[in-house]
């Protein structure tokens, strides 16, 4: 249990560092795949992922938890956006990566962190 509480800040830290990146592709993925005024109603419907910071960040979520993240690059490839296959793949590959990869090697390097000074406590006090 100790190991699990030494863990909660690096873990903050890490959702911080995702966010930020969320953050930054949201604004860029508002200005990439928004809607446009000139756009037909059925790619008005399609932008509306990419409607607003709230909704361009939950999208993003979805591309961070790798589900349903095909339904929307098929949306935007429809739309024409070839150059938005870059854009998904760079995030999916930053999102899932700190998400799912740093969260557990964060956690993981606490808890051998933590076992190994119990065991040098331990040796101290036999010493003693």
């Amino acid at each position: 249990m100790n190991a699990l509480i030494s863990t909660v800040g690096s873990i903050m830290n890490l959702i911080a560092v995702l966010l930020l990146i969320m953050y930054v592709f949201a604004i860029m993925g508002y200005y990439f795949f928004g809607p446009e005024e000139t756009e037909s109603q059925a790619a008005l419907l399609t932008a509306n992922k990419w409607s607003s910071l709230d909704k361009c960040m939950y999208t993003l979520w979805t591309f961070v938890t790798a589900d349903g993240w095909v339904d929307t690059q098929n949306e935007l490839d429809d739309r024409g956006m070839a150059y938005s296959r870059y854009f998904t793949v760079l995030f999916i590959f930053l999102g899932n990566f700190i998400f799912a990869n740093m969260f557990i090697g964060v956690h993981v390097g606490n808890r051998v962190e933590r076992i190994a000074l119990t065991v040098f406590v331990a040796q101290l006090e036999i010493e003693r």
